[in-house]
């Protein structure tokens, strides 16, 4: 058997060696000469799977270690019988919290009392369910906004899921929803210049799903007129070269890693072991180590105040990850940027891998902490 597997899929080489002959190439390199001998094609989401790169191959197996398919040709694939993996919710965690250190700079520097705000919440999937679960463990109202799951769920859930007019009465808005097109329930623009504009005031906007859920047009527009919003972008529209004026607009612009973790990229490969295992009907002799599962130690000196969301983004250092983009963006290096950035955060660590000593919570700042997994000795 012969796999052909993006070289920045952590642990790919230690999981897939003994299948036989596994091939290592850059992600976007990745073209239908490469594969064409293949029998298993391990991807991210840099790799765009199109019918195109699939002439002639012999693939019967595409795993993405990815929550998101919107990258790869569905219909293409089930029309050749080729099997499609992907990782959902792996990431999950790490997304949630890129959401929390978005939340942690709206408390420090925004003036937002967490408390008293409520967090509007759009997409219940693996990403906005843990969100909300973690904000509710720590005493802070939430509201859901999910139709597809909504008219799953028929009458009896309205007092569940409210609307998007509902959200924007909200102080923070998180995205969580999928890319989709052309559906009953399209997503593609989504979040419009009239939503935009309906934002309360001092709204904190963060985006981790999806670039064209948002009308980059709009956003740029209404930020020009709206100062008082600010926003927390992850995802862009023609990634990986962003409109250069949105990510200098945006408070904080990083290159879609929202979901770059130890943690992630481990469980992200090991699910595509197991559904690559299960297609081929093989049993893997090796599943991967441990790591993870060491504890970072954080020493509350570290941070300026002993407060938690301080140390929330020492842990997590959005402010330099964000001006490190925004330079090489500045610079015209937009795509080095991603890749070179994404390469870095592929070690961080979870908030829940962290231990945390000589810290003096403050007020509810327990729960927060608690709700995040982080300990406290």
């Amino acid at each position: 058997m012969k796999i052909v597997a993006d070289a920045g899929l952590v642990e790919v080489q230690e999981l897939f060696t003994e299948f036989g002959e596994l091939e290592l190439i850059s992600g976007r390199d990745i073209d239908a000469a490469a594969i064409k001998d293949a029998d298993a094609l391990l991807i991210r989401s840099v790799t765009t799977v199109t019918a195109e790169l699939l002439n002639g191959s012999s693939i019967k197996f595409v795993g993405t270690a990815t929550s998101g398919t919107d990258h790869i040709d569905v219909e293409s694939l089930h029309s050749r019988g080729i099997a499609l993996a992907d990782a959902r919710g792996s990431n999950a965690n790490a997304v949630v919290d890129y959401c929390f250190a978005g939340i942690g700079y709206g408390v420090t520097n925004r003036g937002i009392d967490i408390k008293q705000s409520r967090v509007g919440i759009v997409g219940h999937g693996c990403v906005g369910s843990l969100l909300a679960q973690k904000l509710n463990a720590m005493g802070v109202e939430t509201c859901l906004c999910d139709p597809p799951l909504q008219e799953v769920a028929g009458p009896q859930s309205t007092d569940k899921y409210s609307t998007l007019d509902v959200i924007a009465q909200c102080q923070i808005v998180s995205l969580h929803v999928p890319l989709s097109k052309n559906t009953s329930h399209q997503t593609l623009d989504l979040i419009d210049a009239e939503f935009l504009r309906s934002l309360r005031a001092g709204t904190l906007l963060i985006n981790t799903c999806r670039g064209s859920v948002v009308n980059e047009i709009a956003l740029l527009q209404v930020l020009g007129e709206r100062p008082d919003l600010c926003c927390v972008v992850d995802v862009w529209e023609n990634e990986p070269v962003p409109r250069s004026d949105l990510v200098m607009a945006v408070d904080f612009a990083t290159p879609h890693i929202a979901g770059y973790s130890l943690e992630a990229k481990r469980a992200a490969t090991r699910q595509l072991l197991d559904q690559f295992c299960q297609h081929f009907d093989i049993t893997a002799a090796h599943t991967g180590g441990t790591a993870e599962s060491n504890r970072v130690a954080f020493v509350a000196a570290e941070c300026r105040s002993g407060d938690v969301w301080e140390a929330i983004l020492e842990m997590f250092p959005l402010k330099r990850i964000s001006e490190e983009f925004k330079t090489s963006v500045a610079a015209g290096n937009s795509q080095q940027a991603f890749d070179e950035l994404r390469k870095k955060l592929v070690a961080r660590r979870e908030l829940r891998s962290y231990q945390m000593s000589g810290i003096k919570w403050k007020g509810g700042q327990r729960l927060v902490g608690n709700a995040l997994g982080i300990e406290s000795v």
